[in-house]
């Protein structure tokens, strides 16, 4: 009965395989399959006397991440996918973008860029807090 508690004891520290999801600083070379974090921007053209946008998804470099399998004790499978070579678009299950939440948090932020810009057409980040405020950032070429 001792030796079975023994190799219980000594087993324990494999544990059950499982997915480990870790962020990790940009550059980084750590194995396992690497990721960055979509970032959403609204960028906006001209046609005319119209104006155009289109929600653009681009990668956040300070949000780098990395998917392990880890060995264990049982069977694991790993099952992502990546869009782009860097977006993470699914880990082994369902998600949800929120997408409708986040076209609605919008309203009529072309019209409001409209009015408050002198020089509308340019590209912006979209940041949302916590409590779904949206705040856009014109993104200078020069000094992002």
């Amino acid at each position: 009965m001792r030796s079975l508690a023994c190799l219980c004891l000594l087993l324990l520290p494999l544990g059950c395989a499982r997915v480990t999801v870790t962020h990790v600083q940009a550059g980084d070379r750590s194995p396992g399959v690497h990721f960055v974090r979509p970032r959403p921007y609204l960028l906006v053209s001209s046609q005319g006397k119209d104006l155009k946008s289109e929600i653009l998804w681009l990668p956040d470099l300070s949000q780098e991440y990395t998917v392990n399998l880890v060995s264990g004790l049982g069977k694991a499978n790993l099952n992502l996918k990546l869009k782009d070579g860097w977006m993470l678009t699914e880990l082994g299950g369902e998600t949800d973008t929120k997408f409708p939440e986040t076209a609605t948090a919008f309203g009529n932020v072309l019209e409001t860029i409209r009015t408050a810009a002198s020089d509308p057409v340019g590209l912006y980040r979209i940041d949302i807090d916590t409590a779904g405020n949206v705040k856009l950032k014109k993104q200078d070429w020069m000094n992002p």
